[in-house]
C-alpha cells in the first residue's frame, strides 16, 4: 500500500458510475508532469481545480488501485466500504452450499468448487483487510491536519475574547 498527495492541476472526463454495486466517481487529472485516466475514488466526493488530497493506492504507483482519498481542506474521507465485499461472501456460501449437494454423486466436482469458492472467501476477506487499513491510514492523516490546524495555545490572544 503507498500513500501519495497530490494536488490537482486539472480534473477532466468525470463521471458518476456503480462499481461493484457501490457508487464511484471517474475522472482523469493533471498534477504537475502526472496525467492519469479513469482514477475510481468511491462514492461522490468534492473535485476542484487546486485541491489536495493524499490518496492510498493498493499497488504503488498503479492509479487503477485506489482505496481512498482524504481532501486536505475538508477533511472529507472517501474510501470503498467493507460491506463491498459481501458479494465475495455470498458467492463462496453458495459455492460451499452447492459442493455439499453435489459431494456424494460427484466429489471431484465438488472439490473443484471448494477451491473456488475458498478463492472468493480469500479475495473478500483480502479486499475488506484493504478498505479497512486504508480508512486508518486516512484517518490519521486527517488528524495530523487537524492537529497541525489548531491554534497555537501560548499565542498572545489565545483565550482573549473576540470584539
Amino acid at each position: 500500500m503507498e500513500t501519495v498527495s497530490v494536488t490537482f492541476d486539472r480534473i477532466f472526463d468525470v463521471v458518476q458510475m456503480n462499481r461493484n454495486r457501490a457508487l464511484s466517481t471517474q475522472f482523469g487529472f493533471e498534477a504537475g508532469p502526472l496525467k492519469k485516466y479513469a482514477v475510481a475514488v468511491p462514492g461522490k466526493p468534492e473535485l476542484e481545480v487546486g485541491m489536495t488530497v493524499t490518496v492510498v493506492l493498493k499497488r504503488p504507483g498503479d492509479w487503477q488501485s485506489v482505496l481512498g482519498w482524504v481532501n486536505h481542506r475538508t477533511g472529507e474521507i472517501a474510501c470503498w466500504p467493507t460491506a463491498a465485499a459481501g458479494g465475495y461472501f455470498m458467492a463462496s456460501f453458495m459455492g460451499m452450499l452447492w459442493a455439499a449437494d453435489l459431494w456424494n454423486d460427484h466429489p471431484a466436482w465438488s472439490a473443484l468448487i471448494i477451491v473456488v469458492a475458498a478463492c472468493f472467501l480469500m479475495n473478500g476477506i483480502d479486499d475488506v483487510r484493504d478498505a479497512e487499513r486504508a480508512h486508518r491510514v486516512l484517518m490519521a492523516k486527517r488528524d495530523e491536519w487537524t492537529v497541525k490546524q489548531v491554534p497555537d495555545v501560548a499565542s498572545p490572544s489565545a483565550g482573549q475574547p473576540e470584539r
